[in-house]
């Protein structure tokens, strides 16, 4: 191919496409520019650009949105709506789960509480009556038992603040 026609394909690529076939080397270059002319693609060239967009979140991008007004009603506003009753909903579940977990942990901590104090009482009581072994096995029990929960809750909070980093 002529050297003249060459630069036209480039100029016209330069034009359509600024700074295109700078990021190629030299080689691709050239390659690019002899695969057009081979296939009769001489100022008639036509470059087809393609953008892909990604979004992640509970609203559209701005310039979306705003098409969406357009096209639907107060479509935009609408959405905005939607959105904000779902996270009205959202913080309130996560409210009630919140408070469940609380109650749920404090009744926990009072039937352990209960349980400890029977256990000393069975204690005393049997070590009253002359059975210091079964007395001493109750309160171990009892103690080793209490020591054990205390131990692995402090764990499984470290290990869940260290999750949450």
């Amino acid at each position: 191919m002529a050297k003249a026609e060459d630069r036209q394909i480039e100029a016209f690529i330069n034009q359509q496409q600024p700074g295109l076939l700078k990021t190629l080397d030299a080689t691709k270059r050239n390659q690019v520019v002899e695969l057009l002319g081979k296939v009769g693609i001489r100022n008639q060239l036509q470059l087809t650009q393609t953008e892909i967009r990604q979004h992640s979140g509970p609203l559209p991008p701005a310039d979306e949105l705003q098409r969406y007004g357009q096209v639907v009603r107060d479509g935009a506003e609408r959405i905005m709506t939607m959105a904000e009753a779902q996270q009205q909903h959202r913080m309130q579940l996560e409210k009630t789960v919140v408070s469940s977990q609380q109650a749920q942990s404090a009744a926990g901590q009072w039937m352990g509480f209960c349980l400890v104090v029977l256990m000393v009482i069975a204690g005393t009581w049997l070590g009253l009556s002359g059975k210091e072994v079964a007395a001493a096995t109750v309160f171990g029990t009892t103690i080793l038992g209490v020591a054990g929960v205390f131990v692995i809750g402090r764990r499984s909070q470290a290990k869940d603040l260290e999750s949450k980093k």
